[in-house]
């Protein structure tokens, strides 16, 4: 007789503010910066972590909204070598998000989140732009892990 085995892992969400037969709506964060795009970015970000969580993305008529601001980006050297150039970049972001029960238009959750993601420095303007974009991608995705773990333990 043959036996099945399995790796145990399921989609379970535990200790979510928001109930597992209920939907969320992501809204377009608003974008204070001058860094293009970002707001798409930390968007997916937030769908992503909340879907790997088992949270139910819907539309507009969702039973509850995320929604919130990137307040702020910018990026400063942080490490030089002996003839003063920068060695290494960090890229610093402050995201506030909001959680909204859309029926009572009342707000269940709100938070910030101050990010740092570091970056090396390179003489080649394209490698620069690349590591400079990849550490905003690494900056969101790490906002919105950190800012949907702190809106679940509210709770």
């Amino acid at each position: 007789m043959p036996m099945l085995y399995g790796c145990g892992y399921s989609n379970v969400v535990k200790d979510s503010v928001i109930p597992a037969d209920r939907s969320l709506y992501v809204a377009m964060f608003t974008n204070r910066t001058y860094q293009p795009n970002v707001e798409a970015e930390l968007r997916q970000a937030f769908v992503s972590t909340l879907v790997s969580r088992g949270g139910k993305i819907d539309g507009e008529l969702s039973d509850y909204t995320l929604s919130g601001e990137i307040l702020s980006l910018s990026t400063g050297g942080t490490a030089f070598s002996g003839h003063d150039t920068v060695m290494y970049y960090t890229l610093v972001m402050t995201v506030q998000a909001t959680l909204v029960e859309r029926k009572s238009n009342k707000v269940i959750w709100k938070g910030e989140e101050v990010i740092r993601q570091g970056y090396p420095a390179n003489t080649d303007l394209a490698f620069m732009r690349n590591a400079h974009d990849a550490a905003v991608s690494a900056a969101c995705a790490n906002a919105a892990k950190l800012l949907v773990a702190r809106m679940n333990q509210k709770f």
